[in-house]
């Protein structure tokens, strides 16, 4: 039983970033980007004023509700977000996938 938990435990730690970035995704897709208030740009917090990746998120949110216009509005590399953001995930469950076909081996 010990090791089938520390074995978790790797695969988890192994899997950080996949895990990150699929919670980013669905995190993302629920927040409601009417909502101003919900930032976690510290350039924000301290200034008050907008940086060039304020309104990203916001963008995504727009992207996933299929308002695509307003999305562009919010931020003009929303679209590109995504797509870096899928690939990225793709990249990582690939190298997953590959690292146990060559423990089993």
């Amino acid at each position: 039983m010990r090791e089938y938990l520390k074995e978790i435990g790797k695969f988890y730690f192994r899997n950080l970033e996949l895990l990150f970035w699929i919670a980013a995704i669905f995190i993302l897709a629920a927040n409601d980007p009417r909502r101003y208030d919900n930032t976690l740009c510290l350039y924000t917090w301290i200034t008050g004023n907008s940086c060039w990746g304020c309104g990203i998120g916001r963008s995504i949110s727009w992207i996933f509700r299929g308002e695509f216009s307003k999305s562009f509005d919010t931020h003009a590399f929303g679209f590109l977000a995504i797509i870096a953001i899928v690939i990225r995930i793709a990249m990582i469950f690939k190298n997953t996938i590959k690292y146990h076909k060559n423990k089993k081996q």
